[in-house]
């Protein structure tokens, strides 16, 4: 748990007490009795498709420095809808335009050094050639899901594309 020694909204002390359950602490004021929530934060990521040369084609990018691959996406902000942080991930990221299809799967993952809720939707290319367009991301990449994915920087993104080509070897992925 972070540790937070002063209230956001009176400025008095906080300590960490058992609220809703006897084994999770969170911040909570002594003097308003203000409780700062300690939950898991959510983000959406994209397993970008289209038909390729080789068939069905997953879209990744190359994380800077090394040789791990992974999928676009990032943590919802205070006022986001899922697909609206999905559209903006994928266009901020390697610059292409998609429409969301369909949930994949829900995923934990340490990130950071705590977990996080990653939640993968399958989308489709609908426009823009895939470009970097952060500066963790140094090459985007079209792969066959056909073939063994590459190096992954995370183990959700690999969880989540075994997913997705299976629902497609069952016919169950439009």
């Amino acid at each position: 748990m972070n540790e937070f020694r002063f209230c956001p909204r009176c400025a008095g002390p906080m300590e960490p007490r058992a609220v809703d359950q006897p084994d999770v602490r969170h911040p909570v004021c002594a003097s308003c009795g203000f409780v700062l929530w300690q939950n898991l934060k959510a983000s959406v990521e994209g397993l970008i498709v289209r038909a390729g040369s080789t068939g069905r084609e997953v879209l990744l990018g190359r994380t800077t420095g090394q040789d791990l691959w992974d999928a676009p996406g990032g943590f919802l902000n205070v006022g986001d809808t899922i697909e609206r942080a999905l559209l903006r991930e994928c266009k901020r990221e390697l610059g292409v335009l998609v429409r969301v299809a369909r949930l994949v799967g829900v995923y934990e993952q340490e990130f950071a050094g705590g977990l996080i809720v990653s939640i993968f939707y399958e989308c489709a290319h609908i426009g823009g050639d895939p470009v970097p367009g952060v500066d963790f991301i140094d090459e985007a990449r079209w792969f066959s899901l056909s073939s063994p994915a590459p190096p992954l920087a995370f183990e959700s993104v690999g969880r989540a594309l075994e997913q997705l080509r299976a629902d497609r070897s069952r016919g169950s992925a439009p």
